[in-house]
């Protein structure tokens, strides 16, 4: 007996309908020769919180931190269905004799299903069924191929990796942070992550550098040439003879610039230089996740989330191949499909298709650049019923494709320069000979051509006419999603340090493929970034998390080189236990310097300390009622381990706690409200008394002989 274990429904149904489908169970599907198709949803099982290994674990404590497990354990994730499907796995795990893991391409997609074998402690023969792409003829080509599951092993010990440096990371430090806020007076959880960090602090950053940009004023002088074969517009190139330019050789005085384009008028010269080159530009390779995510941000305003949803949904429906991939590249060996595909294209009404050439190889077409994925292409099936945004996605795939069966582009770029009036005058143009692949899609735009007239040096010319243009230095633009998946996965970019930059740019970025769009969906969740219009943008609470977070966490280069690792792990070049012993030993001082964290004094205002353990405590406005109240968050200060909340005297604290010692209280009258008011004795300071109002809404009275007196006064440490 044969079980397959999908990564989740739709791929089981697809697989069981090639091998033969005879009936429908719950949970899985049999079908002919004795194989049965079940299904994983995701995830099923997931790490067991922190108080499975220490029931002291449950409440946050700095002196619990760092924790690291002996030992990791797993457990079902909370929800009924997922049992349910877990227990109907286990029970055809019993029967079988060889087991197929069809979990996604990929280090998550290995772990979703060998996980729960080894959960399971599965000791039949165990397969790995790789699916590219969904069409019933990929589906039976890998039946016809699977693999060892066992040499698969390092890609499930990368996504291990993976999963436990995210709790390790995001647990201590997100625990360390919290603490340490609560005790300087704030409440909430803040949380830190592996990947969420760096981020961040990329948004932040670009924020900041925007606010502080100083706008800068200069001036392009530029002159109309006349020549016999037309006319054209020549900007000023800067010359070493004017002291008054800024170092970017831009003009900032207004009459400096007028003066020299207008001895430039009337006054005759010659071409001094012309240089024209020939060159082509090939078809831009397929898409990869990244790729696409950023086009269609740009085209569409597609956020990151919703185009990995579309390319998904497109994936499931059997038209276009796995969506998740970091490559752009093409295995070789596909090439011989690519005139069915192109063929069934143009039965779709792609009427670029008609002119591809199926037998033009263009560079995509490179086995030993392709991953555990490859660039996301069509598979030629026809679609029945997509949406707006599908179409818009599939389009982009497709054009994507045929481009790679036109000629590059050719033109010729020029550079005239002229010598007017003692100076220089330069222009540039480009004239198209042929459009190639730029043809396949004439809706894609197209950068403004500028098409110069046939020039030879030494030739005559003159000013017709001068200008001066003010321009004005402009700041980074804010992120988008397509600009911010693509600074993580080009993180090399935003790093000064020659040396890192170098290795960065060889390796990865943050984050997957996969993951980017949902880390920036996290962030958005917790409030710490938001959607501006179309921009991303961060909030002051995102400001406040980087400027307190452990500076190793959020450098991009520690990240990325974590990201590194995990690949080498995949590889083989690495293993689980050196990455994961790597991370214990940071963990301490990460730790040490998140608890040493000091929140700025605008978010938490004039500090007044608990009367009961001398942490920062704060006023609260009340949601039930009108009025404050105080609240401490120093749980493990506390007698009762639990946060200590007081009602609000005047602005201070009043210094009252449910089980103290006030037996044989005496009652009276409240001067302020007419209410019960009752004698308590201090918790801090034996045989101190004063009176407390039942309402709690009165300011607390000095006792003077019994009765109530004067109105305390409590003094703030600021």
């Amino acid at each position: 007996m044969k079980i397959i274990i999908a990564e989740k429904p739709s791929v089981a149904r697809a697989i069981a309908k090639v091998i033969g489908n005879t009936e429908n169970k719950p949970g899985y599907i049999k079908c002919n020769n004795e194989t049965y198709v079940t299904w994983c949803v995701g995830h099923l099982l997931e790490q067991v919180k922190p108080e499975h290994y220490d029931p002291d674990l449950k409440t946050w404590k700095k002196e619990n931190l760092p924790f690291v497990p002996d030992h990791w354990k797993m457990e079902p994730r909370n929800n009924k269905g997922i049992k349910k499907q877990l227990n109907v796995i286990k029970e055809l795990i019993k029967k079988s004799d060889i087991v197929v893991n069809a979990g996604d391409e990929g280090r998550e997609g290995q772990l979703i299903v060998d996980e729960v074998l080894d959960y399971f402690n599965c000791t039949a023969q165990t397969q790995r069924l790789l699916l590219s792409s969904l069409t019933d003829a990929a589906i039976q080509k890998a039946l016809d191929s699977v693999k060892d599951n066992n040499d698969y092993i390092s890609f499930k010990d990368s996504a291990l990796a993976r999963s436990r440096a995210d709790w390790l990371i995001g647990l201590n430090t997100t625990r360390a942070l919290t603490v340490t806020a609560q005790s300087q007076g704030l409440e909430g959880v803040f949380s830190l992550g592996r990947v969420q960090t760096p981020t961040l602090a990329l948004v932040v950053e670009r924020d900041q550098a925007i606010k502080n940009f100083k706008p800068v004023n200069y001036f392009i002088p530029t002159i109309t040439i006349n020549h016999s074969s037309g006319d054209f517009v020549a900007s000023w190139v800067a010359s070493d003879k004017y002291e008054d330019l800024d170092p970017e050789n831009r003009v900032l005085d207004k009459k400096l610039a007028h003066e020299i384009a207008s001895k430039a008028k009337d006054q005759h010269g010659i071409v001094s230089q012309v240089n024209t080159e020939r060159k082509k530009k090939v078809p831009p390779l397929p898409f990869s996740l990244s790729a696409l995510q950023q086009e269609c941000s740009k085209k569409w305003g597609f956020t990151a989330k919703e185009t990995l949803d579309y390319a998904q949904s497109l994936y499931d429906k059997k038209l276009t191949t796995y969506p998740r991939t970091d490559c752009r590249f093409l295995p070789e060996d596909q090439f011989n499909e690519s005139e069915a595909i192109l063929n069934d294209l143009m039965l779709q009404k792609y009427n670029s298709a008609l002119n591809a050439d199926h037998t033009l190889k263009s560079k995509a077409w490179n086995t030993k650049k392709v991953g555990e994925h490859h660039g996301i292409i069509p598979t030629g099936e026809t679609p029945n019923s997509l949406n707006t945004q599908e179409t818009h996605v599939f389009n982009a795939i497709v054009f994507s494709y045929i481009q790679q069966f036109f000629p590059a582009m050719h033109y010729e770029s020029t550079k005239i320069i002229s010598d007017i009036a003692d100076e220089q005058w330069s222009v540039s143009g480009t004239t198209v000979i042929d459009p190639g692949w730029t043809s396949v899609n004439p809706k894609k735009e197209t950068k403004k051509v500028i098409t110069l007239p046939e020039v030879k040096e030494n030739d005559p010319v003159s000013c017709k006419d001068f200008d001066c243009k003010s321009k004005t230095t402009q700041p980074l633009a804010k992120f988008t999603d397509g600009t911010l998946i693509a600074a993580m996965e080009n993180i090399h970019k935003y790093v000064e340090d020659k040396e890192k930059k170098t290795t960065l740019k060889e390796t990865s970025g943050l984050g997957t493929e996969a993951t980017r769009a949902n880390i920036i969906e996290t962030l958005l969740s917790r409030k710490y970034l938001l959607r501006d219009k179309k921009f991303i943008i961060s909030t002051e609470t995102g400001k406040v998390i980087i400027a307190v977070s452990p500076s190793l966490l959020k450098d991009y280069c520690t990240t990325a080189t974590w990201e590194t690792k995990l690949n080498e792990i995949a590889k083989k070049e690495g293993t689980l236990s050196d990455f994961l012993n790597q991370q214990k030993n940071l963990l301490p001082d990460i730790v040490k310097e998140t608890l040493s964290a000091k929140f700025p004094k605008s978010l938490i205002g004039d500090i007044v300390k608990c009367p009961e353990c001398g942490s920062a405590i704060k006023r609260i406005k009340s949601k039930d009622k009108p009025g404050f109240y105080w609240a401490c968050f120093n749980n493990d200060g506390h007698k009762t381990n639990s946060p200590l909340f007081l009602p609000d005297n005047n602005g201070v604290p009043a210094v009252i706690r449910k089980g103290a010692n006030n037996q044989n209280q005496k009652k009276a009258k409240c001067p302020d409200c007419g209410k019960d008011t009752f004698q308590k004795e201090s918790v801090k300071k034996k045989g101190f008394f004063f009176w407390a109002c039942k309402s709690g809404e009165c300011p607390l009275r000095k006792d003077d002989n019994g009765k109530p007196g004067e109105v305390m006064i409590f003094k703030t440490n600021k």
